[in-house]
């Protein structure tokens, strides 16, 4: 279980290192995963997306966590420009942070998400929600049906926070509240 002192040194060490530090800790690292697997335990998921890339390292474990499957969502030219024809991969333009415009992608032909999956998406750090409203409608493309999310670390305000509601959304640590 993280618990307040947990979640201040995880907001610390995201000040003061990287988001990455935390994860050095063995133990912090368990309950993270543990925590960001906890609501989604019993909504028998079939996949579980990581949005690249902070997200492959969580959305893994918490696929490994709950027995699912686990498919990535990249960021364009990371993984596809070279090895799909564009009309193989679902692709969804956001805007990022810091207002850099960027493309994910997804997989087509039901080599991630097949139409009806069960899909929660897992990363590690919200701050707008671009990448994650993105995220969502690629997965709907594809005919999954996002049943959650699930974040480390939310910097979103309540009222960019409030969209995401709809879809079980699940943040370990909301900074304002730290």
């Amino acid at each position: 279980m993280l618990t307040q002192s947990n979640k201040k040194l995880i907001l610390k060490m995201h000040k003061e290192i990287s988001i990455y530090s935390p994860w050095a800790d063995k133990n912090l690292f368990k309950n993270i995963i543990e925590e960001l697997s906890k609501p989604f335990l019993h909504l028998h998921v079939d996949k579980v997306v990581g949005i690249e890339s902070r997200g492959f390292i969580l959305g893994g474990a918490v696929a490994y966590n709950i027995h699912a499957g686990f498919v990535l969502i990249r960021k364009k030219d990371n993984m596809y420009a070279y090895t799909y024809p564009k009309e193989l991969v679902f692709s969804e333009e956001c805007v990022d942070y810091s207002g850099k415009k960027k493309t994910l992608e997804l997989e087509r032909d039901n080599k991630g998400i097949k139409p009806g999956d069960k899909v929660i998406i897992i990363d590690d750090w919200w701050g707008k929600g671009g990448q994650g409203n993105a995220a969502i409608h690629i997965i709907e493309k594809a005919g999954g049906i996002v049943i959650g999310i699930g974040i480390m670390l939310d910097e979103m305000t309540d009222d960019i926070k409030q969209r995401f509601d709809i879809y079980n959304f699940h943040a370990l640590i909301k900074k304002t509240k730290i």
